[in-house]
């Protein structure tokens, strides 16, 4: 997995799993995307995911008017 962002129906086909429990990943703040304000839209960074998925630690950043991005979290 890498490059372009994954879909939330790309993300369940990677995950192998529905639609509907992607949204509630990403409601849950439990899988790393990024919500743009103003849009519908969820983006799912691939590399991020990989690495959430191997257990590293997530941030959530709201951002103004609404978005918010949860990213892998850096370590020093």
């Amino acid at each position: 997995m890498s490059g372009r962002y994954l879909t939330t129906e790309e993300a369940a086909d990677v995950l192998r799993c529905s639609l509907r429990t992607v949204q509630q990943l990403v409601a849950d703040a439990a899988i790393p995307s990024r919500r743009i304000a103003g849009m519908r839209r969820v983006l799912i960074p691939p590399d991020e995911l990989e690495q959430a998925l191997a257990g590293a630690p997530l941030e959530t950043v709201e951002l103004p008017r609404g978005g918010r991005v949860v990213r892998v979290k850096e370590t020093r």
